[in-house]
């Protein structure tokens, strides 16, 4: 670390989905989104925004299956799901995958890709020079 470098700060929001009624989208294993080597905005109070995709991590093998989600990710769906799932990960979906794009929900098992389904990409993330 460098000893010139003042603390970073940040703040954050969480925007509701364009479409559906702002539950979870895509219960799925391991899915995320983010950024990696964005240019940060050189002058101060001047921001610049990015968009971000959606990526799956490689771990488990997407079954779309509610039984296969792992609490409270049920729950958060607001259904109304008959059983409980696994309550956790089973080995029998492991995989020793690498990072790709995730394809989304395509429809494979329970979880309606009309309802849960999204499009990349899934963040607008705003950086805002403050000093």
């Amino acid at each position: 670390a460098r000893g010139d470098c003042a603390p970073y700060g940040y703040s954050f929001g969480i925007c509701k989905a364009r479409r559906g009624n702002g539950k979870p989208r895509g219960l799925t294993p391991r899915r995320f989104t983010g950024l990696d080597t964005v240019r940060l905005p050189s002058d101060v109070n001047a921001s610049l925004t990015y968009v971000a995709a959606s990526y799956d991590a490689g771990t488990e093998k997407n079954t779309e299956r509610f039984a296969d989600l792992v609490p409270p990710a049920q729950t958060l769906t607001g259904l109304d799901w008959e059983g409980e799932g696994t309550g956790m990960s089973d080995p029998d979906l492991a995989e020793d995958g690498v990072i790709t794009p995730h394809p989304g929900i395509m429809g494979v098992g329970d979880q309606d890709p009309e309802r849960f389904g999204w499009d990349d990409p899934v963040a607008a993330v705003q950086i805002e020079r403050i000093e």
